[in-house]
């Protein structure tokens, strides 16, 4: 197990897979809690000889976090809240004090929704704290540490939720329900004229990912090292909840875009 959490290909899209599992429970839990009282009681971390993946989850949620508990366990692994993203350093420094056999299989997903962000500053600077949390975690500990992106948009012209994929030096990869994963091609020939146009705005969630996003967390910076991604998955789907009407996300879109329809 700690050799696949060290960087590794096959470790890349474990993340992948397992954050698919979280987002996708999570938006069916959400769905459902409507007039449902919650437990408010903290569920308790796994036993120590547990060895799925453990992934501490900051930044924009696309959906509502079950309030129960901070932490989630499902078949794919074990999942994390952290509320604040300047508090990663902390929980994973508590988590590893409880269960110090997890160092190995810890992990971090940071998720990105532009929508929610009036414009990129504060954003940038959030980020910017998580570069140098995470550096110091892993310096600190010795434990790899990897982290994984989800950046996610809403959508007029999406009626359900559509995910792409990539580990770095391999082709990005569709990812659909009750679907193989396929290649972006292949998907649009599949999908004609409607994918083409989902494809187009989905290419700009990259571009803006890639510029607000992974540029901050690689570029040359004398105080911190670069904080490459192991995975990055991109979601597209129906309206999503706090958006806001101006946002970077529709600045980006009027300047690099010519998509109407396309808010959130």
């Amino acid at each position: 197990m700690p050799a696949i959490f060290a960087g590794s290909p096959l470790g890349a899209w474990l993340i992948l897979l397992v954050t698919l599992a979280l987002i996708i429970g999570i938006w069916r839990i959400a769905s459902r809690r409507t007039g449902r009282n919650v437990a408010s009681t903290l569920d308790p971390l796994p036993e120590g000889a547990y060895r799925q993946p453990v992934v501490l989850v900051c930044g924009d949620l696309p959906c509502v976090w079950p309030p129960a508990s901070p932490v989630r366990v499902v078949k794919q692994g074990c999942w994390i809240r952290v509320e604040k993203t300047e508090e990663l350093q902390q929980v994973a420094r508590q988590v590893l004090s409880q269960r110090p056999e997890w160092g190995p299989q810890l992990s971090v997903l940071l998720c990105v929704c532009p929508q929610r962000h009036a414009q990129s500053d504060a954003l940038t600077s959030a980020l910017l704290a998580l570069r140098w949390q995470l550096s110091q975690l892993r310096q600190q500990t010795g434990y790899a540490v990897p982290l994984a992106l989800q950046g996610q948009v809403g959508s007029a012209m999406s009626r359900d939720l559509l995910w792409q994929a990539a580990i770095p030096g391999e082709a990005v990869k569709v990812w659909q329900p009750s679907c193989a994963p396929c290649s972006v091609p292949a998907w649009v020939r599949a999908g004609g004229a409607a994918a083409l146009e989902q494809q187009v705005l989905m290419n700009s969630l990259m571009g803006w990912s890639e510029q607000h996003v992974h540029a901050v967390l690689t570029e040359e910076n004398t105080d911190l090292p670069p904080l490459p991604p192991a995975a990055v998955l991109w979601g597209l789907g129906p309206s999503l909840p706090g958006s806001l009407a101006s946002s970077a996300w529709t600045t980006w879109l009027s300047r690099h875009s010519g998509l109407s329809r396309v808010a959130g």
